[in-house]
């Protein structure tokens, strides 16, 4: 899983430093799952309820999702900005929650 980290860390600076209008595809997609968090949905043994501040992440019975540290700061850099008007994000996941 620490390859998806970094590869979101490279995805980070190939942005900031390499793109222009030009270059940035109209669509970008996010596999929930595994990419942007940590645990798998169809590993929880409940489903996530709220944020918890003192987990830092979603509660999900006694286990918390968090978002790897790559995908949050990618994120970040997406979310709220204005400078990206005509770039779409979606998000997909395969498994539904538990």
């Amino acid at each position: 899983m620490r390859w998806r980290s970094r590869s979101f860390a490279v995805a980070l600076s190939l942005i900031t430093w390499h793109c222009t209008w030009a270059m940035l595809p109209s669509l970008i997609v996010f596999d929930l799952d595994a990419c942007l968090w940590s645990p798998e949905m169809y590993e929880l043994s409940s489903p996530p309820s709220s944020y918890c501040s003192k987990r830092r992440g979603v509660a999900a019975g006694a286990q918390t999702v968090r978002l790897f540290p790559g995908a949050e700061a990618v994120l970040r850099r997406f979310f709220p900005s204005c400078v990206y008007d005509t770039l779409s994000l979606r998000a997909c996941i395969r498994k539904e929650m538990p």
